[in-house]
């Protein structure tokens, strides 16, 4: 019983992780949509060409640092990691007992 509540608290632990680091994303991503949305007079990504006129890159422009932005192979190995994770969370969670598994977050929340 231990051990199968271990493997889920892992498998969870693990599918958080994943959550977050999207949550990074759509945080960077929604930045920049803010930004192209609102004021794409004063936006820009540091260290990435072309360069923009003086007046943005000496002015008070929203900056993203360049290798911040995800590509989208990087978006999509990280949906096939998260939905993985979510697969294990659970498998996990399905082989704990019914009682033990009242005590527990289930991974479906």
């Amino acid at each position: 019983m231990a051990d199968a509540v271990r493997k889920y608290l892992d498998a969870m632990r693990q599918l958080d992780d994943l959550t977050d680091e999207l949550g990074g994303i759509i945080g960077i991503v929604g930045a920049v949509a803010e930004a192209l949305k609102t004021k794409p007079a004063r936006f820009m990504f540091n260290d990435t060409a072309p360069e923009l006129p003086a007046e943005v890159v000496l002015g008070h422009a929203t900056r993203i640092e360049g290798d911040k932005w995800p590509s989208a192979e990087k978006i999509q190995e990280l949906l096939l990691r998260w939905h993985n994770a979510k697969k294990q969370a659970l498998s996990a969670w399905a082989a704990i007992h019914k009682a033990d598994q009242a005590h527990l977050k289930s991974p479906e929340h």
